[in-house]
C-alpha cells in the first residue's frame, strides 16, 4: 500500500527552508552593512555620528581622541560577536550571542543618546532588495 499524504508535508519544509535561505543571505547582507555604519563609519541608525569623544581615555590608543568620531572598535568584540539569528519561526534578526556585548551596545545608546544598533532605512530597504533578488532566482 502506498504512503500517502506526505507531498504537502514535503512541499511545506521545502518552502520553510527556501524562506530561511533566503531570510538569512537578506540578514547577512544587512550585518556587513550595519557592522560598516557602526564599527567603520560611526554612524547611528539615522546616519549621524554616533558622538565625539570628550575626555581622554586612561589607554594608550584612547588617550589623544578629543573631539574624535566615536566607532565604538576598541578591540573588535563587539564587532566580531554581532550576528544574524534565527529567532524562531519566520522570525530573523541581527544581535549579540554575548550579553556582555549586548550590555556594552545598550550602554552606548543610552551614553549618546541614539539608536546605533538599529537598522537603518537603507538597511531596511536592502533586506527587501536581496529578497526580491533571492525570489528571482528561484522563478
Amino acid at each position: 500500500m502506498p504512503v500517502t499524504g506526505y507531498d504537502k508535508l514535503i512541499n511545506e519544509v521545502n518552502a520553510m527552508l527556501q524562506t530561511d535561505r533566503i531570510m538569512i543571505a537578506a540578514m547577512n547582507s544587512v550585518l556587513v552593512k550595519q557592522k560598516e555604519r557602526i564599527f567603520q563609519d560611526g554612524r547611528a541608525a539615522d546616519g549621524s555620528n554616533i558622538g565625539t569623544y570628550k575626555t581622554n581615555g586612561s589607554r594608550k590608543s584612547t588617550r589623544s581622541r578629543i573631539g574624535q568620531k566615536v566607532v565604538l572598535r576598541e578591540s573588535n568584540q563587539m564587532m566580531m560577536d554581532l550576528t544574524t539569528h534565527v529567532l524562531g519561526n519566520n522570525e530573523y534578526g541581527i544581535g549579540f550571542n554575548n550579553s556582555f556585548n549586548k550590555d556594552k551596545a545598550v550602554w552606548n545608546e543610552d551614553r549618546f543618546g541614539k539608536d546605533i544598533f538599529s537598522s537603518s532605512d537603507e538597511e531596511d530597504e536592502l533586506v527587501l532588495r536581496v529578497i526580491d533578488f533571492e525570489l528571482k532566482k528561484i522563478d
